[in-house]
């Protein structure tokens, strides 16, 4: 859950809107691809509920639940997906475009700026659970570990699950 933690407490709630608007539900059955390594993927993902498995080259380097964001490298640096991603249980993510996406990052320059700022916040975090001496690498199973996080950040924890939980009543529960 923390991806989104951090992406949801740095965006704004018009952002949030707009991922609700142009974002598409989809919904896996467990064993299914949700991302095929080095092949190429036209959106980035948000879990909303499930959990699936995160392999590199067959080997199993993770466990992805509920929050988090995948696809986002990707969509950085335009490479194929280093990594496949398959539904270990039935999953539902919240697909956005990758068009739709680069569009409203190139319109909307502060919805860039936040966007672009919580993605380097995420990476940083992964960065340093990947370095030699930082937290494991695989401390994602379950992804309840506490983590040095700035007070800035921490502030807006509170919010951003307060965003999520909007996202899933909008997505999986509309009205």
């Amino acid at each position: 859950m923390r991806k989104v933690l951090m992406m949801f407490g740095t965006l704004n709630d018009a952002d949030i809107d707009w991922f609700t608007q142009v974002g598409r539900l989809r919904r896996y059955a467990a064993g299914e691809p949700i991302i095929v390594e080095r092949k190429p993927i036209d959106a980035i993902f948000i879990i909303l509920e499930g959990r699936a498995l995160v392999t590199v080259r067959g080997t199993r380097v993770a466990r992805v639940a509920s929050g988090e964001i995948l696809g986002e490298v990707s969509l950085v640096d335009s490479r194929l997906p280093t990594a496949s991603v398959v539904a270990e249980t039935e999953t539902s993510v919240l697909q956005i475009d990758r068009v739709l996406l680069r569009r409203k990052l190139k319109d909307d320059p502060m919805f860039g700026c936040r966007f672009y700022h919580a993605l380097a916040i995420v990476l940083a975090q992964r960065l340093q659970r990947n370095t030699p001496g930082g937290p494991p690498a695989l401390a994602g199973e379950e992804d309840d570990q506490e983590d040095d996080v700035e007070a800035e950040l921490l502030d807006n924890l509170n919010l951003a699950g307060l965003r999520f939980d909007q996202l899933l009543k909008r997505t999986l529960r509309p009205a």
